[in-house]
């Protein structure tokens, strides 16, 4: 919930959450008129939007129960390499709890780069 009175107030991070300061602080979320528009605009948007009014009949896919099991094991098993690839880090890396994941994630995107850089007709998902 927003409290106007301390809209003037900056945001500090103290052990892990965001706690407000009485002084502005060196990592401010701009002036405090934006953040109120930004804050009131938002309040004004509905909670949940229907799948149906955000896209056309023909761009919804269900997919079939066989289809949806494949992808979700598909996801676990890419979830569960990537875990693993992470935990490889630990010894090596200091700040893997923090970002860890995402180290991982651009390593991954550079491999498929450069994959693609010299097979050019080398095909990819």
């Amino acid at each position: 919930m927003h409290d106007p009175a301390r809209a003037s107030r900056g945001p500090s991070c103290q052990a892990g959450r965001w706690r407000w300061s009485s002084s502005r602080s060196s990592r401010s979320f701009g002036r405090p008129s934006a953040r109120l528009f930004l804050i009131s605009a938002s309040a004004a948007l509905p909670k949940r939007v229907p799948a149906k009014a955000a896209l056309d009949e023909a761009e919804i896919v269900k997919l079939s129960p066989e289809a949806k099991h494949l992808t979700d094991a598909i996801k676990m098993v890419a979830y569960r390499g990537a875990t693993a690839l992470v935990r490889c880090l630990l010894p090596h890396y200091v700040r893997t709890e923090d970002d860890g994941r995402a180290v991982i994630r651009e390593m991954l995107l550079r491999v498929i780069a450069n994959i693609d850089h010299c097979c050019p007709g080398f095909p990819l998902p």
